[in-house]
């Protein structure tokens, strides 16, 4: 039976409406010409060791959070092509897919298969491992092979052009789903007959992914989204979508469903609301993969921008210190204690200790009440002046020391400081 949800019919602004303040994010973003290969990132994974792994249409990118390291035909002559699709980790092993070849790294490129011959006039479209570590592969003419011990085998009770094009597949409870432009289709073993699920017949299935329990999400290339388990229940834009082409799902540890539209970016379904947060990166664009990492880092993957990562952030007022009223703030800095400094625009530089706020100006130490940068290293805090730099001892309490020209500087009025990770502070 499937249930049309359309809870928020009535009031269609409902899930739009939605609290989303803890859904404040910092975006970072990746594209061609900051180390991507190329800016439409169609899956992403993480493999054992932690490095985030990346498929494009020129190579793979293994990616450290600083720099991208590359797999295409110029590191890899042997590599029958550099486009790729999906992306498989099997224990510490990491599967690709490309166009008409399966790659296996391992550290470097173990072994590569060629399907040219056996995915002729089309591509490979996804892969998958079952519960023997078989590597199945599905492809857009609507043929099914699998790996095993390194042999390539045809699923021999899966007729070409059964469900159309293999758009994805997922292993869940011994049993592989595969969703195909015409319907999702359930089968036991490599051995076994396709079984239909009716509920899905002639439905477009776009994504599949494991839910709680053994339920499903179904994403869909024209009817919206679909969780299977004892009922079906069925999301469109009339229940709250954004739109009702769905690229990529992702579950995560919180029981939150993230949603990748074709062109309205992404939201998510958290508690039976969805929940559309502010995404200036990613708003009219493909979201064509999800991944969310155990360190509440999320990436995503678009059609034209490249790679985004999205960090959490915590976004509230500061206390109400007296002894920052009124003043406008130049500059910030916390320690390493969690003592805040802000610098100011002519009253002077004034210190935070457990939420006590004590002013240092000209008056009492300060060599110039114009201060636009602050920064520490071990006991000492930096304060830079229009005056040069002044040293405040964090365990006596009081400036000790005072740089001007005369010291070295080649100017006195300071704009900037900074310590780097060697200690050293750079003005």
């Amino acid at each position: 039976m499937i249930v049309a949800v359309a809870l928020w019919a009535s009031n269609p602004v409902a899930a739009q409406s939605a609290d989303t303040s803890h859904y404040n994010f910092v975006y970072r973003k990746w594209n061609n010409e900051t180390g991507l290969p190329q800016n439409t990132v169609y899956d992403m994974v993480r493999d054992s060791a932690g490095y985030l792994w990346g498929a494009t249409e020129e190579g793979l990118f293994r990616f450290d959070g600083s720099m991208f390291s590359l797999v295409d035909q110029t590191t890899r002559k042997d590599l029958l092509s550099h486009t790729f699709y999906d992306l498989l980790p099997v224990g510490r092993e990491l599967w690709a897919s490309g166009r008409n070849n399966i790659v296996r790294i391992n550290n470097r490129v173990e072994k590569i298969w060629d399907l040219g011959e056996k995915v002729s006039g089309g591509w490979i479209k996804c892969i998958e491992k079952d519960d023997r570590n078989r590597v199945w592969i599905g492809t857009s003419t609507g043929r099914v092979f699998y790996i095993e011990n390194d042999s390539i085998h045809t699923l021999s009770k899966w007729t070409e052009g059964t469900g159309g094009s293999i758009e994805a597949m997922v292993y869940t409870g011994n049993t592989m789903v595969i969703g195909t432009s015409k319907g999702l289709y359930r089968v036991t073993g490599v051995d076994a007959t396709p079984s239909p699920i009716p509920q899905f017949n002639g439905i477009p299935v776009t994504v599949v992914i494991a839910g709680e329990g053994r339920s499903l999400w179904v994403g869909t290339a024209n009817r919206g989204l679909y969780r299977f388990d004892h009922d079906t229940l069925h999301y469109t834009t009339a229940s709250g979508l954004s739109q009702n082409i769905i690229n990529s799902l992702f579950f995560d540890s919180r029981k939150r469903l993230w949603i990748g539209y074709q062109s309205a970016g992404y939201q998510l379904l958290e508690k039976g609301e969805f929940i559309r947060p502010v995404q200036p990166e990613t708003e009219h664009d493909g979201i064509r993969s999800i991944l969310v990492t155990g360190d509440e880092l999320v990436w995503m993957g678009t059609n034209s921008s490249g790679l985004v990562q999205m960090r959490p952030g915590l976004i509230r007022p500061s206390a109400n210190f007296t002894g920052l009223t009124g003043k406008i703030m130049l500059a910030v800095y916390q320690d390493s204690s969690g003592e805040i400094w802000t610098g100011t625009a002519g009253r002077g530089v004034t210190r935070i200790v457990n939420g006590k706020a004590t002013e240092y100006t000209s008056a009492n130490g300060l060599s110039g009440n114009l201060v636009l940068s602050v920064t520490g290293r071990g006991k000492y805090i930096y304060v830079g002046t229009t005056g040069g730099i002044d040293r405040f001892n964090r365990i006596t309490g009081r400036f000790d020391k005072h740089y001007t020209e005369a010291d070295g500087l080649q100017n006195n009025s300071i704009l900037c400081l900074l310590t780097d990770s060697q200690g050293r502070i750079w003005i």
